[in-house]
């Protein structure tokens, strides 16, 4: 039997001589094209990477009559911009191809607000669309506050890899005892949480942003630095030694910022020792906890450079692509480069393993 990877425009097949009635080596299914049967595999294992696209988003309830990008505002500052790019299943697997991305996980900005029934709206008509292109799609549920929709959750979890929640719920942080049901069943069942910076500001936050839309350029990494803080000086990690956690945007930029704050952990140094809140103190060292997070390489439009600087504090395994496409990256060529520089390095395949693939 020979097999080698290949491409088509709908999707990386494996080719392979196979008789008719028999199953595909990995998984996936058969079909004929002209007078080859090929198999379209859900892994591509001992052949090459799997590539998976940890923030891939979706909307699939706008408006396709938009004739060009409209910002939507909250509390007078820019939030979100619909455009064409953001809707059409078929468009987004067309790029993958294109890309040689094999599976995307889904999050739709809709539903990353906190709120109940956006929320569940979300994962209504994501779950549908996977069901649609199961082998090439996952989607995350996502979270809103509250015992009740915890079960919604835990629900949710049996088709997805996980639950997004964003960095912050209004005044709420990722270190409330208010999510701690939440990390506790991500963790029993082995799903994954993933941290988006929040969509949405509380109106006192939106102040701090009152022009040149600094809120989207510069506080959602802000609010992605705070939660990556949080939830390591907040005891979550120590609380939950088997929870895996995807940050988004290198966590806002947390490598950079590391030395500082792994320098402020000293409490007597600062005199601070005895304070029982800003005394606080992870049970090891700050920067161990940054090579049990993954980080994904999105928020930085494909540009090479953050992803360089973070390999000097985050293990190479610990990178995993994330493309924000069709938000900040809205073309193929920075997504080919950015796949290519993670094959050069290594780690093109990395958290694979994580979306059950």
């Amino acid at each position: 039997m020979c097999l080698y990877a290949a491409r088509s425009r709908r999707a990386r097949l494996l080719k392979l001589a196979a008789p008719r009635g028999t199953q595909p080596l990995y998984g996936g299914s058969f079909v004929r094209l002209s007078e080859k049967w090929i198999a379209r595999p859900l892994v591509f294992r001992g052949l090459s990477p799997l590539i998976v696209d940890f923030q891939h988003h979706l909307s699939p309830d706008q408006s396709v009559d938009l004739d060009r990008p409209r910002a939507v505002y909250s509390y007078g500052i820019p939030v979100h911009t619909q455009h064409k790019g953001l809707i059409g299943l078929e468009a987004h697997i067309e790029m993958m191809d294109e890309v040689g991305i094999d599976v995307s996980v889904l999050t739709s900005s809709s539903g990353m607000r906190g709120q109940p029934d956006a929320a569940l709206a979300a994962d209504e008509k994501l779950s549908a669309i996977c069901r649609k292109e199961p082998e090439r799609m996952r989607f995350l549920a996502h979270v809103a506050l509250g015992d009740e929709y915890f079960v919604e959750v835990k629900r949710r979890l049996s088709e997805c890899p996980g639950a997004v929640v964003p960095s912050s719920f209004g005044n709420i942080g990722l270190d409330d005892q208010k999510l701690e049901p939440l990390y506790d069943l991500l963790e029993a069942q082995g799903k994954y949480l993933f941290v988006h910076p929040a969509i949405v500001t509380s109106e006192s936050e939106a102040s701090q942003y009152p022009a040149y839309d600094l809120y989207r350029a510069v506080g959602r990494e802000f609010s992605l630095i705070m939660a990556t803080t949080r939830l390591i000086c907040g005891g979550v990690l120590d609380r939950h030694p088997g929870l895996q956690i995807v940050m988004s945007h290198f966590g806002g930029g947390i490598p950079f910022v590391e030395p500082r704050v792994s320098h402020y952990q000293d409490k007597v140094m600062w005199g601070l020792s005895g304070d029982p809140i800003h005394g606080k103190t992870a049970r090891e060292p700050f920067e161990n906890y940054l090579n049990r997070i993954y980080f994904d390489t999105a928020g930085y439009f494909g540009d090479l450079r953050p992803m360089r600087m973070a390999m000097l504090v985050i293990p190479k395994e610990r990178i995993v692509l994330g493309t924000d496409y069709p938000q900040e990256i809205r073309d193929t060529t920075p997504i080919k480069k950015l796949i290519e520089a993670l094959r050069s390095e290594g780690m093109a395949g990395n958290g694979a393993a994580l979306v059950d693939v």
